[in-house]
C-alpha cells in the first residue's frame, strides 16, 4: 500500500516517460493527492477545465498505472469544487517532511531501547493490519510513552512508526506534532477564532503523535485542551504515541490528571547506549555515507561519544567529509579531528537570554514584547521577574547586562533574583515552575 502522494507520484512518473514531460507538467503542476477512499484516489485541481481535460486524457491512464502500484483495482476522481474537496483536506495526514528515511530497519536496537522499539513496533504492526484484524497493542499500549535524554532515537521512532503505517494503511489519519506547536496552534485558532477546527483536526485521528510533550506542562490552557483531546481519542479507541524527556511523575507543573493519563498504557524509556551498540551505530552510518572504517577508528569515535547519538552521526558525518573533500586518509588522528570539531560545534546548551525569554513567554502565555515593556501587571512583572532569575542561572551575564537586555537598570535584575531565590524556598509551586522551565531551555 502507498500514501496518496506517493500514487500520484508515481503515475506522473510514468506518464511523463509515456507522453512527454510538456504534456504532462501542463495538467498535473498544481495537482495534489488528498486522500483514499473506497478504492478511489482523490485529487484536487485548480479548474474545472483541468479537471475536465484530465477526466477525458488522462483518468484512464493512472487509474491503470495507481492499480498496478497499489496491488488492486483503483479509480481516480479529480476534484476542482472547494465544497467537493475541502473535507479531504482536513482529513489529510500533518506529517512532517524529510521523515521517510526514518524506519524501523534502520533503527539500531540495543538493551538500552530495546523495549521501547518493540513497543512501537508493536503499535505500527497493528496499526497497519486490516480494519478488524486482531490488535493487541492498542489496548496495551495506549498512549504509548517513550521518554530519555535528548539524541537517543525517540523522534526517530516515531517517523518509524508513522513510515510504516502510512505505507500499509493510506486510510489511516496520522497526526505528528511536537509539544510546543500543539500550544502555537491552539494560541493561532484562539486569535483566529477558530478553536472547533482546531479540535477537529486532532480528535478525528486514527494516530496521533506528540513529541516533546513535557513543553505543554505548566501552560493551562494548553493542558485543557489536550486533556479533552486525549479523552476523546482513547475513547475511541484511536491510538496516542507521546514522547518526552522525562517521564510524567517529574513534570512538575504538569496536571496530576494528565500524568494520570499518560501512565495509562505502557511506559518505557531509552537510555544511552552500550559501547557496542554505540559502534554498531557508528558502523552503519559509516556504511550510509559510503565509508569503511577501521575497527580501531569505530572504537574510539564510540568511546568518546557516549551518551548522544546525534553527536555520533555527525561525528562520522564530519570524519567522511575531512576524508572525501580533503583525501585525507582515515585513522586515528582524522578521528580526534573530527570529534574535536563536534565538540567545538556543540560544546553543550549556552542558554542565550533570548531562548530563555521565549520558553518563559511560552510557558507563562505572556507575550515577549510585553516581558520587556513597562507594563506593572501582576502576570507580566512575575514573567519577567522569573525570565531574569533564570537568565542569572543559566547564563553567564552580568546584572548589567541583564538590564540593558530588559530595557532597565542593573537594579532591578538584581531585585528580581533575589525575590525569586528568596520565594523558591518556601513556595513549592514556584520552584517546581523554575524546575520544569530549566528543563524544557536545556532540552532546546
Amino acid at each position: 500500500m502507498y500514501t496518496p502522494s506517493a500514487l500520484l507520484d508515481g503515475a506522473i512518473k510514468k506518464l511523463t516517460d509515456e507522453k512527454g514531460d510538456l504534456v504532462v507538467s501542463t495538467f498535473f503542476e498544481e495537482a495534489e493527492a488528498l486522500a483514499v477512499e473506497s478504492n478511489r484516489l482523490i485529487v484536487k485541481v485548480p479548474t474545472d477545465l483541468v479537471r475536465s481535460v484530465l477526466e477525458q486524457r488522462f483518468a484512464v491512464d493512472v487509474a491503470d498505472i495507481i492499480s498496478d502500484i497499489a496491488g488492486q483495482r483503483m479509480r481516480v476522481e479529480f476534484l476542482s469544487d472547494p465544497a467537493q474537496y475541502k473535507k479531504y483536506e482536513q482529513n489529510k495526514n500533518h506529517l512532517p517532511t524529510g521523515y521517510s528515511g526514518y524506519t524501523f530497519d534502520s533503527f539500531i536496537v540495543g538493551n538500552s531501547n530495546k523495549l521501547a522499539h518493540a513497543a512501537a513496533m508493536a503499535v505500527a504492526n497493528g496499526l497497519s493490519q486490516p480494519d478488524g484484524a486482531p490488535n493487541a497493542a492498542s489496548a496495551i499500549y495506549n498512549p504509548l510513552f517513550i521518554y530519555g535524554q535528548s539524541g537517543l532515537g525517540k523522534t526517530h521512532l516515531l517517523y518509524a512508526m508513522m513510515e510504516m503505517i502510512t505505507t500499509h494503511r493510506f486510510d489511516k489519519k496520522v497526526i505528528y506534532i511536537k509539544g510546543d506547536e500543539f500550544t502555537n496552534q491552539l494560541v493561532r485558532a484562539i486569535e483566529d477564532k477558530n478553536v472547533p477546527a482546531f479540535r477537529d483536526k486532532y480528535r478525528g485521528a486514527d494516530l496521533l503523535l506528540v513529541d516533546d510533550i513535557q513543553f505543554i506542562a505548566g501552560k493551562e490552557r494548553t493542558q485543557e485542551e489536550f486533556f479533552h483531546t486525549f479523552n476523546h481519542l482513547y475513547e475511541a479507541g484511536k491510538q496516542i504515541v507521546l514522547t518526552s524527556d522525562r517521564p510524567p511523575k517529574e513534570m512538575a507543573t504538569l496536571q496530576e490528571r494528565l500524568s494520570t493519563r499518560f501512565e495509562w498504557g505502557l511506559l518505557t524509556d531509552i537510555q544511552p547506549p552500550d559501547l557496542e551498540t554505540r559502534m554498531a551505530l557508528v558502523n552503519v552510518k559509516a556504511s550510509n555515507l559510503g565509508v569503511q572504517l577501521p575497527a580501531d577508528v569505530t572504537e574510539y569515535i564510540a568511546s568518546c561519544i557516549t551518551s548522544n547519538v546525534r553527536q555520533l552521526e555527525g561525528a562520522v558525518k564530519k570524519l567522511a567529509a575531512l576524508h572525501s573533500i580533503m583525501n585525507i586518509p582515515i585513522d586515528i588522528d582524522l578521528a580526534q579531528r573530527a570529534i574535536k570539531d563536534i565538540f567545538k560545534e556543540s560544546p553543550g546548551l549556552n542558554p542565550t537570554p533570548q531562548l530563555i525569554l521565549e520558553e518563559v513567554s511560552s510557558f507563562t502565555g505572556v507575550a515577549k514584547d510585553k516581558i520587556l515593556g513597562k507594563s506593572k501587571s501582576k502576570d507580566i512583572v512575575r514573567a519577567r521577574q522569573i525570565m531574569i532569575y533564570l537568565i542569572t542561572q543559566m547564563t553567564d551575564l552580568s546584572l548589567p547586562a541583564i538590564g540593558r537586555f530588559i530595557g532597565r537598570d542593573h537594579t532591578t535584575a538584581l531585585y528580581a533574583r533575589d525575590k525569586i531565590a528568596e520565594e523558591i524556598q518556601t513556595d513549592a509551586g514556584l520552584d517546581a515552575t523554575i524546575k520544569d522551565l530549566m528543563k524544557n531551555i536545556r532540552s532546546r
